[in-house]
């Protein structure tokens, strides 16, 4: 659960640990399993916030998140942040999950459009 895990992290911080990406990448995909928006992006926003590189995976659960809750706009919001803003290259995974945001949105020209990106 998302109190224990945020309680273990900083406990760890009290102990000078450095926080790790894995630490931070699985705070950011609990929040996300858990359907928490607003706890998932915190917790993005921290990691953002730290001197550890950001890699493509710590966007799929944010990603995944947006098309779980049928917001099609926030998965697109996500990949713009990863390609455009930390020029992170998008792999098949994070394409999936924007074809499924656009199709779970009823948007075919949308889904056609992630589709002939992926590829």
């Amino acid at each position: 659960d998302l109190a224990s895990a945020e309680y273990w992290y900083e406990l760890a911080a009290t102990w000078r640990a450095p926080p790790t990406p894995r630490m931070l990448v699985s705070l950011v995909s609990v929040a996300s399993r858990l359907r928490d928006p607003i706890a998932a992006e915190r917790w993005f926003d921290r990691l953002a916030g730290t001197n550890l590189e950001l890699t493509i995976e710590i966007f799929d659960p944010l990603i995944q998140l947006a098309v779980n809750l049928g917001n099609s706009s926030g998965a697109e919001h996500w990949y713009r942040e990863a390609v455009y803003t930390r020029g992170l290259t998008p792999d098949l995974k994070i394409f999936n999950s924007l074809m499924r945001a656009a199709g779970k949105a009823g948007d075919a020209v949308g889904t056609e459009h992630w589709y002939k990106e992926a590829v």
